[in-house]
């Protein structure tokens, strides 16, 4: 009866240490991943608490009420977790189809900068939504890569086109500036004139060039057509001015000239 006594109390010290363990782990939350570690632990104590003997029949009772209670503490707040888990994989999935629906409303549109900005805005959107369940995350995510990457890459498909043409016109607008330099002025004013409405129209019927050669080839252009006819200009000009003049004075010369006029001779404005 001694030993038996002595086995007994020695249980209930062994049980009392594994109650404590129990309700450590009980009181503990946290992830997916600790959830899983905390359950390993928790089966452990119990394999455990199967091997210790009895305790005396007085302690024996209350000491396996409070080890069950630490584990149904444990279990029904795992329970809880995954279940409250699962509610926010469910939204969060929502979430992100939503989002997929919109970016494949984008992917065709060819408002390259509107576009551009709802999309990046999008993609923001998608990394502050929590995860998903693994088996529907592979999908959703494919889904919403390729509506991006479809738009980008139609995009990188036109700007690239736009660049090449960018690089054409100025190919154009450079030979007509050589033109220009080799132009030889005609003796008569009008042909001069001619020649100058053509180069104009022609210079402005070619497209945009690269940026970067924007400056540089306007700058060119205008050089080429003030050495050519700066003289046409001026002649022209002085020739307007004195047709401006000449119609000014014979308004004046009539009965009624002189009512209301008043002109800058000079600038004829």
């Amino acid at each position: 009866f001694r030993r038996l006594k002595l086995d007994q109390k020695k249980n209930l010290e062994q049980k009392t240490e594994l109650c404590e363990k129990a309700e450590l782990i009980a009181s503990q939350r946290g992830e997916d991943k600790d959830w899983n570690a905390l359950s390993k632990e928790m089966k452990a104590l119990q394999e455990e608490w199967k091997s210790i003997g009895f305790a005396s029949k007085k302690d024996n009772q209350r000491i396996y009420d409070r080890f069950r209670a630490a584990c149904d503490e444990f279990y029904n707040a795992k329970r809880e977790f995954y279940s409250n888990f699962k509610r926010v994989m469910q939204d969060n999935l929502d979430k992100k189809i939503s989002l997929c629906e919109q970016a494949e409303s984008l992917k065709d549109s060819q408002d390259w900068k509107k576009a551009t900005d709802q999309l990046i805005s999008l993609q923001k959107k998608w990394k502050e939504i929590g995860p998903v369940a693994r088996k529907q995350s592979d999908m959703v995510w494919k889904r919403f890569r390729a509506a991006c990457d479809h738009f980008f890459d139609n995009k990188a498909k036109f700007f690239s086109t736009v660049e090449e043409s960018y690089e054409d016109n100025l190919k154009k607008k450079m030979e007509l500036i050589e033109e220009i330099n080799q132009f030889r002025p005609e003796a008569k004013t009008t042909d001069n004139l001619e020649a100058l409405k053509d180069f104009q129209n022609r210079w402005n019927e070619i497209g945009y060039v690269p940026l970067k050669d924007k400056e540089r080839v306007q700058a060119a252009y205008r050089h080429a057509i003030d050495s050519k006819f700066s003289d046409i200009r001026s002649s022209e000009n002085e020739t307007k001015l004195i047709r401006f003049r000449k119609h000014i004075k014979e308004l004046q010369s009539s009965p009624k000239g002189d009512r209301g006029i008043k002109v800058d001779i000079v600038t004829g404005n």
